[in-house]
């Protein structure tokens, strides 16, 4: 056994001098600190040196260190949202994709905005999409391609010019940006992800976020197909995710999907499940809807983004950084592929307060606590050949 059986007598000898005068929550702490330490006995975990004024909180702290030090595994996917609205502020510079991959990220969701592609019908500019993928082959980064996303409201992603065709009209114009863009990076892009949590959009019109056009589950469906169908063609060994929010139920959507034929390999989960509750209640809400896609789609499941975005004090900095360890140690207990953490950058340019202060980094570049915290994560959770 690692820990010598003197130190287990000696532990268990206080313990029973400490049992007849220490309060209720404190002995119950210091009895599971025993199940603890006794399971690492018999499990041959190797343990640590302890000291003789060492605390039970202390030590449980130092403990978790322990079991919590397995990496994920080599194929879990490390990314951050890099560039999902087409705002100005959100522009990445050579720089940031340098930052990024010596942080150790290792994938970026990149929203391939079809407002930045293509402003005038018919012609296509791709400089800062060449920079971006020019830079991340660089630096060993991968991308995860967005495509789509008909955002035409205030957080605007399709072209002027679209957003006023019928639904026919549309799709042929989506097919030719969908086209144009997966042609030029065709090997260079591994995978695409499908629109953005389009089964929020009925209820994101209600709220004024509107896309182009009516956006029923049909519509939806029918622009997924587009998209899909023009990857599998121009780009057959890419891997596409389909973007959904975990809140609707998922069963309709998934369901109209394999009705209306659309090809995808992965679910990619959109979540803000778990800002203000520990990792165990956060697990509980999260693998039931996991498992619930897992089960009703046969594919995989990746979190395709995921954030905290603080506002006040009560949604402060600090919190944004607990909650990147939070849901880094749900996911170590789920059957998922990968996580993209919402996002890279702040944005002065998002029309509301919260929407401006998502970033782990400020756009002058200054870090936050949570790009900080991602740091130590990646470096303690990451797998290394």
């Amino acid at each position: 056994m690692a820990i010598h059986n003197l130190t287990l007598r000696m532990f268990f000898s206080r313990l029973s001098r400490l049992s007849g005068d220490v309060p209720g929550r404190s002995m119950r702490r210091i009895l599971t600190l025993a199940c603890c330490w006794t399971t690492l006995a018999i499990l041959n975990i190797p343990t640590f040196t302890l000291a003789q004024d060492t605390t039970a909180p202390d030590l449980i702290d130092r403990i978790d260190s322990q079991l919590d030090i397995k990496p994920f595994g080599p194929d879990f996917q490390w990314g951050l949202v890099g560039y999902h609205i087409a705002f100005p502020s959100y522009r990445l510079q050579p720089a940031d994709l340098e930052r990024m991959a010596r942080a150790g990220v290792e994938w970026l969701n990149i929203d391939f905005a079809w407002r930045d592609i293509e402003p005038a019908p018919g012609q296509f500019t791709f400089d800062y999409y060449d920079m971006i993928v020019q830079e991340a082959q660089r630096h060993g980064l991968h991308i995860l391609g967005r495509i789509g996303n008909g955002f035409a409201a205030f957080r605007p992603t399709t072209p002027d010019w679209a957003q006023h065709l019928d639904d026919q009209a549309y799709n042929v114009a989506l097919q030719k940006y969908a086209e144009a863009t997966v042609s030029r990076y065709k090997d260079r892009i591994e995978q695409y992800a499908l629109e953005n949590e389009a089964n929020l959009a009925e209820g994101q019109a209600q709220r004024g976020q509107r896309r182009t056009g009516v956006w029923t589950q049909e519509r939806v469906v029918s622009v997924w197909k587009v998209l899909s169908d023009t990857i599998r063609r121009i780009d057959p060994d890419d891997l596409i995710v389909l973007s959904l929010s975990d809140a609707p139920a998922l069963q309709p959507w998934l369901d109209a999907a394999a009705a209306g034929e659309v090809s995808y390999d992965r679910i990619g989960f959109q979540s803000y499940v778990c800002g203000f509750i520990p990792a165990q209640q956060c697990r509980t809400a999260l693998l039931p809807k996991i498992t619930s896609a897992i089960q009703l789609s046969g594919k995989d499941v990746v979190m395709l983004e995921t954030g905290f975005c603080p506002s006040s004090d009560l949604y402060s900095a600090e919190k944004q950084a607990d909650y990147v360890q939070t849901m880094v140690k749900t996911l170590r207990h789920m059957p998922v592929k990968g996580v993209f953490f919402y996002e890279y950058l702040e944005s002065p340019d998002e029309p509301t307060e919260g929407g401006r202060h998502c970033g782990f980094v400020q756009n002058d570049r200054t870090p936050k606590p949570a790009w900080l915290r991602l740091q130590e994560m990646l470096k303690r959770y990451k797998h290394v050949p």
